[in-house]
């Protein structure tokens, strides 16, 4: 299976507050692959953005689901994970996290 569209979202109640992560997975028929969620704790809503966009490309990775089309509703996610801006110290690990995940396998990031 390939063309994978991964969408990550999140919900946060206050910011900070309790968060969750959330992701699906469609083929390129639009048909669902997969979706999963995870309470992540007190955080904010650009964390559990990026946690979300992590938890995604995991499963995508694990799935061996390629080439993989990610969409995010977040400039400061993704071009934060794009290196083109720097990013909070409580986002390294995880920001660092998806980008040793896409090392070697073809994907996108986009903006809808």
């Amino acid at each position: 299976m390939s063309a994978m569209n991964r969408r990550g979202d999140w919900a946060s109640k206050g910011n900070p507050g309790s968060s969750s992560a959330v992701f699906y997975v469609r083929n390129d028929q639009s048909d669902l692959i997969n979706a999963e969620g995870k309470v992540i704790g007190v955080s904010n809503n650009l964390v559990a953005e990026i946690v979300a966009l992590r938890l995604g490309m995991e499963f995508c990775r694990n799935q061996n689901l390629f080439p993989l089309v990610m969409e995010t509703d977040s400039l400061a996610s993704k071009n934060m994970i794009d290196g083109l801006w720097n990013f909070p110290w409580e986002m390294a690990l995880e920001i660092r996290r998806i980008q040793v995940l896409r090392m070697g396998w073809r994907w996108q990031l986009n903006i809808l």
